[in-house]
């Protein structure tokens, strides 16, 4: 007989299946960018959304890698996207994505 705990699949003991557990998905981040205003402002990229238990996780590609780190706001647009991992089942929220602005010389 299988047992399923709700988070987690356990192996039969005789027949040798496993049923697959459940994975609940954490909250999607909302990114912010304040573009960069020349010549006062600088631009920069941050997000919330992330409860606890779970890492904000950064991408510049929709497929990853996906890294801790911040994308730095560039002088060209830059797609970026984010997603909150849970640090005990891994699961991952869906991605949030957002551009940031073409860089102004203000000349």
């Amino acid at each position: 007989m299988c047992d399923l705990d709700g988070t987690t699949a356990e192996s039969c003991f005789y027949s040798g299946c496993t049923a697959p557990g459940t994975c609940t998905l954490p909250t999607q981040p909302t990114i912010t960018i304040v573009n960069n205003v020349c010549p006062s402002t600088i631009g920069t990229i941050s997000a919330t959304g992330c409860g606890s238990g779970t890492t904000l996780e950064w991408a510049t590609n929709a497929a990853g890698p996906w890294s801790t780190v911040i994308p730095t706001y560039t002088t060209s647009p830059l797609t970026v996207y984010a997603r909150c991992r849970d640090n005990i089942t891994n699961c991952v929220s869906p991605s949030a994505s957002s551009t940031t602005a073409q860089y102004h010389t203000g000349i």
